[in-house]
């Protein structure tokens, strides 16, 4: 939780340090002018008050996983967990079809093949997905929602083909002249961990983790950023960016309705090598 150059920093590395900091630590500014604790609008917050938000992010949103589940079980009969899948694999000789582009920029494994494989005996590997939460005011309570069935979905699908999954939030927000920024990063599952959809869906599909837990940890960082990003009650708490990094599956933050349709992860599962055949 340091400043560097321009961005203050918070990277939480479990759930629970998340949750504890955003509840317990201190702030410049007096509990009466935190927007966090806010009681105003249950619409805006999602909650009446930031005790129920803190409820809420310890113990799961009941409602929401339903929801999620509910979404979760028509996207698993469209797209099977379990069958034969398709690995790519690249190679420096044939038999397989010629990968132009590589082969274009003198990429020694420049022939594409596929192996055919049942799921039980997929590699392990570690896949990573960064999701920059928040969302515009013109965004519909229902993509926000089909925003977490698509991440359920994917996990899902990725740790029934063998990969481990770890998801992580982040929030990236700064002035409009961007002279500061403030990010926060909170590891929300990791690889070993199982698939807790009450906790996801309220990571990923509840309004109070961003206005009510990250904005309490917003108002805990020094004074030149609170005045910059014009965090106070009533305040904007800065303009959302989206947080980009090479490497994991990442998705921006909701500045419109989107369409998080099957063929969307069929699409993340052909980029991490998957091919659904059945």
């Amino acid at each position: 939780m340091e400043p560097n150059n321009n961005t203050f920093t918070f990277n939480f590395t479990t759930w629970d340090d998340f949750v504890r900091t955003s509840n317990y630590g201190e702030s410049l500014i007096p509990i009466s002018n935190r927007e966090s604790r806010s009681t105003y609008s249950n619409e805006f917050f999602g909650t009446t008050t930031f005790e129920e938000a803190i409820n809420l992010a310890l113990n799961g949103w009941p409602e929401g996983a339903d929801k999620i589940m509910k979404g979760l079980e028509i996207t698993l009969n469209d797209i099977p967990s379990y069958g034969y899948t398709r690995e790519v694999v690249r190679q420096v000789r044939g038999p397989g079809v010629l990968d132009f582009h590589r082969y274009s920029i003198g990429h020694p494994q420049a022939m594409i093949s596929w192996n055919k494989k049942y799921v039980s005996i997929q590699s392990g590997k570690i896949v990573r997905i960064l999701v920059n939460i928040g969302a515009r005011s013109i965004v519909s309570p229902s993509t926000i929602i089909q925003q977490g069935v698509y991440i359920c979905s994917l996990i899902d699908h990725l740790e029934s083909l063998g990969r481990r999954v770890e998801l992580d939030i982040v929030s990236l927000a700064s002035d409009k002249e961007r002279k500061a920024r403030i990010l926060v990063q909170v590891k929300v599952k990791k690889a070993q961990d199982p698939l807790d959809i009450n906790r996801i869906a309220f990571a990923v599909a509840h309004p109070s983790c961003l206005r009510r837990l990250i904005f309490s940890l917003r108002e805990q960082t020094p004074a030149t950023f609170l005045r910059t990003l014009n965090i106070r009650s009533g305040g904007g708490y800065g303009f959302s960016l989206s947080y980009k990094e090479t490497g994991p599956i990442v998705l921006g933050y909701l500045s419109c309705d989107e369409d998080f349709s099957m063929e969307r992860i069929k699409g993340q599962l052909a980029q991490q090598g998957i091919e659904v055949l059945i």
